[in-house]
């Protein structure tokens, strides 16, 4: 048996303020004996208690067991004029129901008449079914509802939520958080002082709303926001959210709450979301294929998978735990932010219009950027990479490679660069000799704490040794021409032939990665990707001037330059 106070918690909870509701216990939450509180039943008819609602926590199990089989519920007044809508919801439990009535008596003498009614003979065992008819009173009077079923004897049919209700009669949302509330009057969507409701006429047609840094911690209510596209809240006090909904949203911004986790599987037509700064473990964006911008930055993430989001244009993943991070499906990507994670790996090749990508804090020992021709921004400062090809990044702006294993930055391809920063790596060759060295950031750029640099190729030696002496160490000078670095014992075997050479150079000795070739002044004329599991490589050098050229082999974490002369 429920008690009352059982039946104030679940009213409670409930986020939605229904007209009022005329029948005495429609909802079958309160039971005497074996008896729905206020119901009466046929004198050979019975009903039970189950727990298998429509809303709610119990429903009536009606039993078939004769002609007559119904239930009717106490006597309550309606008002003369007025226009009712009278509900039942119902539903098989068992066997086969052939019929159920839906009807409205009055008691005008002894004995009681009908004054409507509305059959329903279709059923299903897994869904409810609502009977619902609208009865306009002549005269105001006490009348009852009676719910009559037939079928099959012994079969049960469940019924939950009987209703008659004023159907002029304002409906409200419920607004429990004060914070809330005051934020909807204030907006003019609500008026006077909080009263823990909204007309739901007033926001279920609203587009956009504002909520940033109103305090709130409780967002029951928002449901009934039914047009809902744009929703700002950041820096509120939300641990959970429920927006299922508000599947008219496209843009959402949830950041700096505290929020646990996050369900928007019902929001497919999401293009922006971002949730920054709360306390994800895991968020599910897989329903979400129209999704644009994703900000999930300082979170508590182990994983995300995107591989459903292929219209993604920017991710913003940064300080998580995510140990591996697959893009190869969003071929959209413009800009990717992976800062401050546990990787060890990425691969970019399929992104194709990358113009930003960051992932400084990683353990990433090789990035390939060579398909990413119109990069802006790469940044990749505390990892450990040690070799970065920029020659086919012509439009590349934002070089951040301090803090890794390089012995080798070559930005002669990268006319645009305005900051350079690769202090504390391995450097033993630096070319800056890009035709722009003018361009340069004095503020931020950097090539410190490269003990082994001691000569960086620039366009002007007395315009760097002007300007930029402080951006390097003291053991580095500046010239329009630098050999590529000595040679080191890994490479004492190293054998290159002919040399002269017309055309063809064969390299033995040594499984290489990667040669480059650059001219006497140091600008870069050809590279070529090697095979590593191959000792014994070939280089074409046809269609080269005559002239001293070094070769810059690259052995993993070693490199070295050998000179070869050009007949």
């Amino acid at each position: 048996m429920k008690t009352k106070l059982l039946l104030l918690l679940l009213l409670a909870n409930f986020s939605f303020y229904a007209q009022t509701n005329l029948v005495p216990n429609g909802d079958f939450e309160s039971w005497s004996s074996s008896t729905p509180t206020n119901w009466f039943r046929s004198f050979s008819g019975f009903v039970s208690e189950s727990n298998v609602a429509q809303s709610g926590s119990s429903s009536t199990k009606m039993r078939i067991t004769g002609s007559a089989n119904y239930i009717n519920s106490a006597y309550f007044q309606a008002q003369a004029g007025k226009t009712y809508r009278v509900t039942v919801y119902h539903r098989v439990a068992s066997g086969t129901l052939t019929n159920i009535e839906l009807s409205l008596y009055h008691k005008p003498s002894t004995f009681k008449s009908e004054l409507v009614k509305k059959d329903d003979a279709i059923f299903s065992s897994t869904t409810w079914r609502k009977l619902e008819f609208e009865y306009t009173t002549t005269v105001t009077e006490e009348i009852e509802v009676d719910i009559w079923a037939t079928g099959v004897t012994n079969s049960e049919i469940l019924l939950d939520n009987v209703s008659v209700v004023d159907i002029n009669e304002p409906v409200y949302t419920s607004i429990p958080d004060v914070n809330f509330e005051s934020k909807l009057i204030a907006e003019g969507l609500d008026s006077g002082s909080p009263d823990g409701k909204v007309l739901t006429a007033n926001i279920a047609a609203v587009i956009s709303l504002d909520l940033e840094n109103s305090n709130i911690a409780d967002l029951t209510g928002i449901q009934d926001f039914l047009a809902l596209d744009n929703l700002f809240i950041r820096k509120n006090k939300l641990t959970t959210i429920d927006l299922s909904k508000n599947t008219k949203l496209t843009y959402l911004n949830i950041s700096e709450n505290q929020l646990t986790s996050l369900n928007i599987n019902a929001n497919i037509l999401l293009e922006d979301l971002d949730c920054q700064e709360n306390n994800l473990t895991s968020l599910n964006v897989s329903s979400n294929t129209k999704l644009k911008n994703l900000n999930v930055d300082d979170n508590q993430l182990i994983s995300l998978n995107i591989s459903n989001n292929t219209a993604l244009e920017s991710l913003y993943c940064s300080i998580n735990k995510i140990a591996n991070l697959n893009v190869d499906n969003n071929i959209a990507l413009l800009e990717l932010s992976s800062s401050n994670n546990l990787l060890t790996s990425l691969n970019v090749s399929k992104n194709i219009y990358l113009r930003s990508l960051v992932f400084t804090n990683n353990q990433i020992s090789t990035i390939n950027v060579s398909n990413n021709t119109v990069l802006n921004e790469l940044m990749f400062h505390n990892n450990k990479i040690k070799t970065i090809d920029i020659s086919n990044n012509p439009e590349l702006i934002y070089l951040i490679a301090s803090s890794n294993e390089l012995k080798s930055i070559d930005i002669s391809k990268n006319p645009q660069i305005s900051e350079l920063v690769c202090d504390k790596n391995q450097l033993t060759y630096l070319n800056l000799k890009n035709g722009n060295n003018t361009n340069f950031d004095l503020f931020y750029s950097s090539f410190k704490d490269n003990p082994n640099l001691t000569c960086i190729v620039v366009d002007d030696v007395a315009y760097s040794n002007a300007n930029w002496a402080g951006l390097k160490d003291a053991t580095a000078s500046y010239s329009t021409a630098c050999t590529l670095g000595l040679e080191t014992s890994v490479f004492d075997k190293v054998a290159l032939y002919p040399n002269p050479t017309r055309g063809d150079v064969t390299i033995t000795n040594l499984s290489l990665s990667k040669a480059t070739v650059y001219n006497s002044v140091g600008q870069l004329v050809k590279s070529f990707t090697l095979d590593i599991a191959n000792t014994n490589n070939t280089i074409s050098l046809s269609g080269l001037p005559k002239g001293i050229y070094y070769v810059y082999l690259i052995n993993q974490d070693a490199a070295s330059a050998k000179k070869v002369i050009v007949e």
